[in-house]
């Protein structure tokens, strides 16, 4: 009875055995702890925390030679159930060897639960001795870190036997080379050169300049002095080529590490574009005024025979004011005059202010007119130049032109003043001596009229006869005959006659304009040989006009007794 109770107890105890040591001997894949997460907890992978973990926390890189370059794969896995975005990646080189990242498949998308992505890691060895690579990686996985470390060692070229540790380079210089590419613009090309002190020392830089000929054009800028270990500076080089064709030369850096120099290849290729022409009007440049007109060109057509005037408004669109320096006419001798008021040198035109421009023409000759007016500014481009056009029919005589008779008249602000002469007496002196007089007070009628809005109404009209006390006027609609001390309305004022030894004299208000006589003038083109003829006869022109209505051009409602 004894053994039997016995041998149940040790069966018992036998299976307890068994079943609790079943797990640990055979795991299914499920309870695999790198299958379910390496080492995270049940409650971890619940809430969906996760880690993204370098596949091989330590890489061995083995061995590179000095000069060399070698690539290592870094491998990472996302150990969470969700997805985890990689956001960068940061290398820590040791000081003899320079690392870059080659690829990083990792942070082109969202790395799912148990995938795996990888990074491309390039080495290049500067000098002798054991290297270490420190990468750090940041993602949104619940560590938020991830870390991983590259070794090896650096070894001494096939052809190097030296004890000592060989240093390739003391720099290191990104880029390597510039190439510049195609340039068909005048517009210079910048760019910028790193010079990165890799070296266990610190590195003083002697000189840094540009090796190339002349016509290259690079020319370079820097503030490089001292590099420590680890240190950089940058190296600014612009080109800006003379002549056309291929361009080359190279950055050269002289320090006093022991390679003494490093250099930087430069290149381009320069092919001028073809020039356009230029347009009337330039582009807009921050900073600066821009001149532009409302008209391209003064154009006074064809057929002119009398004054005639034309005006462009000048607009400054500019961000900034801008100063008018001087307006002038190209060309001279052909009647062509500027006006006093508006546009003049030295105008300040503030950003969408205008100014009026206004030319005058009295045709000197018949014919056709080419000029331009030159307006000279502190704007974009500097220059604004505007065509003069025109053909005349018949050249006006400037010794017939409206003159303002009398010294005591006066322009004002407020219109025209008259100093304490008597007018009265001034215009007796002017009479011949067989007229009578003119009655007092009868210049004074009252116009509303100032002188600058008067004189140029008689700009267009000309005395084409004169005698002692009548005169032939003609203007652009006809002719008629003025009396001495009588009144005519021309251009809608009512003007006094004064007839003088040297022409007629216009009476206003306290305004006097006056028409001198040119000899060499007719009545008109088409009765030249009329007035010849009577003139033969023994008759003026005067007369002739005076005893025939035949004579006499149609009425012009601006020139009525």
């Amino acid at each position: 009875m004894f053994r039997k109770k016995t041998f149940l107890s040790t069966a018992l105890l036998a299976c307890l055995y068994a079943f609790s040591s079943a797990p640990a001997m055979a795991q299914s894949a499920f309870d695999d702890p790198q299958a379910a997460g390496g080492t995270q907890t049940r409650s971890e992978r619940a809430q969906g925390q996760g880690a993204l973990v370098a596949v091989e926390p330590t890489i061995n890189a083995g061995d590179i030679t000095v000069g060399s370059n070698a690539q290592v794969i870094a491998l990472f896995r996302n150990d969470s159930n969700e997805d985890v975005l990689f956001r960068d990646l940061d290398l820590y080189p040791s000081s003899n060897i320079t690392a870059s990242i080659g690829q990083n498949a990792c942070s082109r998308e969202a790395l799912p639960p148990g995938a795996e992505c990888a990074v491309i890691i390039s080495l290049k060895g500067s000098r002798t001795g054991s290297f270490r690579l420190s990468l750090l990686g940041r993602h949104s996985g619940a560590k938020r870190l991830v870390s991983a470390t590259v070794t090896g060692s650096v070894l001494p070229s096939a052809d190097d036997n030296q004890a000592e540790p060989v240093i390739l380079t003391d720099f290191e210089i990104i880029p390597s080379s510039i190439d510049f590419g195609s340039l068909n613009s005048s517009r210079p090309i910048i760019r910028s050169v790193t010079i990165k002190n890799i070296s266990p020392i610190t590195l003083d830089i002697n000189d840094i300049r540009i090796d190339s000929s002349s016509q290259s054009g690079f020319s370079m800028k820097h503030n490089c002095t001292s590099l420590e270990q680890g240190e950089a500076c940058i190296a600014s080089v612009t080109w800006a080529p003379l002549i056309e064709g291929p361009a080359s030369g190279f950055l050269v850096i002289e320090h006093s590490g022991p390679g003494k120099l490093a250099n930087v290849a430069l290149s381009g290729s320069y092919s001028a574009s073809k020039p356009v022409e230029a347009s009337i009007f330039p582009s807009a440049i921050p900073g600066k005024g821009l001149l532009i007109s409302d008209i391209t060109e003064f154009n006074f057509g064809s057929g002119v025979d009398a004054l005639s005037a034309l005006t462009a408004t000048l607009v400054n669109i500019g961000d900034s004011p801008l100063r008018i320096t001087d307006i002038s006419l190209a060309g001279a001798e052909n009647g062509i005059a500027l006006s006093s008021k508006g546009c003049a040198d030295n105008t300040v035109l503030e950003p969408t202010e205008a100014c009026a421009l206004t030319l005058r023409w009295s045709p000197t000759r018949e014919g056709d007119l080419i000029d331009n007016v030159q307006i000279r500014h502190s704007g974009a481009r500097g220059v604004f130049v505007m065509p003069i056009k025109g053909s005349a029919s018949a050249a006006v005589s400037l010794n017939s032109r409206s003159l303002l008779s009398g010294t005591s008249i006066t322009s004002s602000s407020d219109g025209v003043s008259v100093d304490s002469n008597d007018l009265d007496q001034e215009l007796q002196n002017l009479r011949p001596a067989d007229l009578p007089p003119l009655p007092a007070g009868s210049y004074d009628d009252g116009s509303r009229y100032s002188i600058e809005q008067k004189a140029p109404i008689l700009d267009s009209y000309i005395l084409s006869s004169h005698a002692a006390d009548r005169a032939v006027i003609s203007g652009p609609n006809g002719s008629r005959i003025i009396t001495d001390g009588k009144h005519s309305i021309i251009g809608g004022i009512r003007w006094l006659i004064n007839i003088t030894p040297e022409g007629a004299e216009f009476i206003s208000g306290k305004d006097k304009v006056l028409l001198l006589f040119d000899d060499s003038l007719s009545i008109h083109n088409r009765e030249s040989q009329s007035s010849e003829s009577l003139t033969s006869s023994g008759i003026t022109a005067i007369e002739a006009i005076d005893t025939s209505e035949s004579t006499e051009a149609a009425p012009d409602p601006l020139l009525t007794n």
